[in-house]
């Protein structure tokens, strides 16, 4: 077997290497394949608005779920770009698919022009109770208004314009409706991690995206960008402990990794995928403010993967084999209370670190590709697997938001960076 690349950056696609079919990047390309056929399934035949996750029932099928999240709707949008851009779909089909998924977020129950978190995919409208799949247990949802999903819509937003310009007249309306004031605290600078609805009235969050190194950060940024918020809000954000919040006592120091708050892969190597952190803090602040360094926090992932866990080392939240819903981390990079490493891989982890360690990440994706029931075809990777369990070693369900991530770095991987572009030519 052929792997990737150098010990910084993988080796790009050439048409001359998708024409071998033991290659890597033509294994990816197939993968990608796979995997858009999942989101292809997500999708609402009448609404157009994905599913949050496909879950697999007793009868090995994979059914939708009902509920959709606007981070849900957001990976809709990249990933048909993504698909686009790897000549999976044709332009027709992404314009269809975001077009439709634009008219109907147009017609969405909204609070101040700010969209809220879940909807129900079925019909549009935010669901007035929670109910678990095989129980008759009803709770009551609360409408809420989240910063991190509004950071992921903003962008799509973005992408849109640059991707498909025919929706840019549309896109740049629903980017001049929002309305960001509820949510952004102008004494220090810093969003709010949401807001709660209560009728016409809402209750601002305790707790503030006041962390650099959190996926929170694509709404700073975004928001920046669009000229929404001041600039000096990229000064507001912590780098070795939270502007804010707390800190646990016993964090550790790197001089070379800027710390997360949980340690997990999702709030480190999410927002490179979309955005050059390096070009775009060092133009925003005169090089004041250094982009993360991803690729030493990803050795130091390696190395404590290879001493407690196995080699495993792709740590983020993902449903795990047991059919919840976990965050996962690496302890020693967290300045909060951090997340458990575990033998759990969450397979798109793999996909968040592959520019940082190709040969790595593409070895490990190759071992749970052949892993029986964690890849599936026409679906591609189930969330996560646990190789060390004789029982249930395999996450029961698929989630949008991650198979979002495998489309869009597979196109930076294939394509020389092609979703980072689309925002340096903003």
């Amino acid at each position: 077997m052929r792997v990737l690349g150098t010990q910084t950056k993988p080796e790009f696609a050439s048409p001359q290497i998708l024409e071998r079919i033991d290659s890597p990047e033509h294994i990816l390309q197939n993968w990608a394949k796979d995997t858009w056929g999942s989101i292809e399934r997500m999708i609402d035949p009448e609404t157009g608005l994905p599913a949050d996750i496909l879950m697999k029932g007793q009868n090995g099928a994979f059914r939708r779920s009902w509920n959709t999240s606007l981070t849900d709707m957001a990976t809709l949008v990249w990933s048909s770009v993504a698909a686009l851009d790897l000549d999976i779909i044709g332009r027709e089909k992404a314009q269809g698919i975001v077009g439709k998924l634009l008219r109907t977020y147009g017609k969405l129950e909204k609070f101040n022009s700010l969209p809220l978190n879940w909807y129900d995919r079925r019909t549009g409208e935010n669901p007035k109770f929670w109910q678990s799949s095989g129980t008759k247990l009803k709770l009551p949802n609360i409408p809420f208004v989240s910063s991190i999903d509004l950071g992921w819509w903003l962008y799509s937003l973005v992408l849109i314009q640059k991707a498909l310009p025919k929706f840019t007249e549309i896109s740049q309306r629903y980017i001049d409706e929002l309305n960001l004031s509820p949510i952004y605290d102008a004494n220090f600078n810093l969003f709010h991690g949401g807001i709660l609805i209560d009728g016409s009235n809402y209750s601002p969050s305790q707790w503030y995206i006041d962390v650099l190194n959190h996926e929170g950060r694509m709404l700073v940024y975004m928001a920046v960008m669009l000229g929404k918020i001041p600039k000096n809000a990229l000064y507001a954000l912590g780098r070795d402990k939270p502007s804010i919040g707390k800190a646990r006592p016993d964090k550790k120091s790197f001089q070379e990794i800027t710390l997360s708050y949980s340690g997990g892969g999702l709030e480190m190597f999410a927002p490179p995928i979309f955005i050059d952190e390096k070009v775009f803090l060092n133009e925003q602040t005169n090089g004041l403010i250094q982009s993360p360094n991803h690729q030493a926090a990803t050795k130091h992932l390696i190395e404590i993967g290879n001493k407690n866990c196995g080699g495993r080392f792709a740590w983020t939240p993902c449903l795990n084999p047991s059919n919840v819903y976990m965050e996962y981390g690496c302890h020693d990079l967290a300045m909060g209370a951090g997340y458990p490493s575990s033998n759990v891989e969450a397979i798109h982890g793999y996909y968040f670190t592959f520019p940082y360690a190709p040969n790595e990440s593409y070895r490990a994706l190759e071992r749970i590709h052949d892993h029986p029931g964690a890849f599936n075809s026409g679906l591609g990777f189930v969330s996560s697997i646990d190789d060390t369990r004789q029982d249930q070693s395999v996450a029961p369900g698929i989630l949008t938001v991650e198979q979002g991530f495998i489309m869009a770095q597979t196109n930076n991987i294939l394509n020389k960076n092609k979703m980072r572009d689309y925002l340096s030519i903003l």
